[in-house]
């Protein structure tokens, strides 16, 4: 007879229990995962109890665990979860889950608590795919002087392929220092992947010739700073059915 799971310690936590083992794509998961703030073992740390301060611009290095085989980031949905896993006053950082996926760009996956309860599997943002703005970063938006219409075209002949794709949105991008590029945004169906339905995007435009765009998920119920423009600022270029 297995152990009960222990008491949920937030709503992260809550969601958590109520998700199937193992998945990321109950819809109320991914909007707790949305904003939540995890804890991450310091790899920095000097052995001195007390937060370290992470300062605009510093470089951020997050651990990576390997177990049978298996490398991830590990990450803690609370103190309750991280105690069970890590040595007793050990440092750690709390930080939004949306930068600490921003932050890889290797493909490792995060693993939220794990071996212990209330353990998922989540995988890192992939390049050009930018589903949340990470905390500080520099970006600019606006429309574009001239369209990409070859681009649009090539995003539209996707879409209709894709059943789960419902409606696209286009703008003007400058992230960081890079130059400005078309940001393409796409809505989905509810529990459809985006991880998986944006890099396939990207890979097949990306082979027909088309670069240097970004690409994101537009989320009606949870918009981002990137969605809350292409949703109130802009018309969508393509909508399935029309």
């Amino acid at each position: 007879m297995s152990e009960p799971l222990p008491e949920p310690q937030n709503e992260l936590e809550e969601e958590l229990l109520r998700a199937p083992e193992g998945s990321a794509q109950r819809e109320g998961l991914r909007k707790a995962l949305a904003s939540a703030e995890v804890l991450v073992p310091d790899p920095e740390s000097d052995g001195e109890l007390g937060t370290r301060v992470i300062r605009g611009g510093e470089a951020l290095t997050v651990p990576a665990w390997e177990l049978e085989g298996e490398r991830f980031i590990p990450a803690f949905s609370s103190e309750a979860r991280l105690v069970d896993a890590i040595p007793a006053g050990s440092n750690y950082l709390r930080m939004p889950l949306a930068a600490l996926t921003e932050l890889i760009d290797d493909g490792t996956e995060v693993k939220l608590n794990p071996g212990g309860p209330f353990e998922v599997k989540l995988p890192s943002a992939k390049p050009e795919v930018r589903r949340y703005l990470p905390p500080g970063g520099q970006f600019a938006i606006g429309e574009p002087a001239t369209e990409p219409t070859a681009l649009l075209d090539a995003v539209a002949g996707f879409a209709a392929q894709r059943p789960e794709i419902v409606t696209a949105w286009r703008a003007l991008v400058k992230l960081d220092e890079a130059p400005p590029h078309p940001l393409i945004g796409l809505e989905l169906t509810p529990g459809a992947d985006a991880d998986s339905v944006l890099p396939t995007m990207i890979a097949r435009l990306e082979g027909e010739g088309h670069s240097r765009f970004t690409a994101v998920a537009v989320d009606p119920q949870v918009p981002d700073a990137f969605s809350d423009y292409l949703l109130n600022k802009t018309r969508p270029f393509w909508s399935r059915g029309e």
